[in-house]
């Protein structure tokens, strides 16, 4: 038996024990329909909680993201067995503010004082995309975050 006949047979063994799973795929797929090369990048400044922050209830998680000339305020907090998340930004100003997540997307209205919330949310990877009532081509976007 040659190299390659081995190389080949432990592939072939490979694909069926150890399958990618299919969720991981298609979240894999999404990801390159997410980029946005134009958006300021938040990033993770701070972050307040439990420690084992994967897990859900408890204590609420507060998180702090900032690009260039925003900052984004988030509390990640369970309720009723679903994530739900109340968020600030600073500067306050109204803003579409949309949350994405592997299945889905969200998008709600940040009044006039920057608040915003979403509700129900499915555990997994959210990131938050802002983008200004007074110029939508100008956004900021979280990194990802789990809730």
């Amino acid at each position: 038996m040659s190299e390659e006949d081995v190389a080949a047979a432990l592939r072939e063994v490979l694909q069926m024990v150890d399958r990618v799973p299919e969720a991981a795929l298609e979240a894999a797929n999404a990801a390159i329909g997410w980029r946005d090369l134009d958006a300021n990048l938040a990033l993770l400044a701070a972050e307040y909680g439990p420690e084992l922050t994967h897990l859900r209830g408890g204590q609420a998680r507060l998180l702090t993201f900032h690009d260039q000339r925003t900052i984004i305020e988030v509390e990640v907090s369970a309720d009723r067995g679903q994530a739900r998340l109340l968020g600030q930004l600073d500067p306050p100003r109204e803003a579409d503010v949309t949350a994405e997540t592997a299945g889905q997307s969200r998008t709600v209205r940040a009044d006039p004082q920057g608040r915003f919330s979403f509700t129900e949310l499915r555990d997994g990877w959210v990131r938050l995309v802002i983008a200004d009532a007074d110029q939508p081509s100008d956004r900021s976007v979280t990194e990802w975050f789990l809730v």
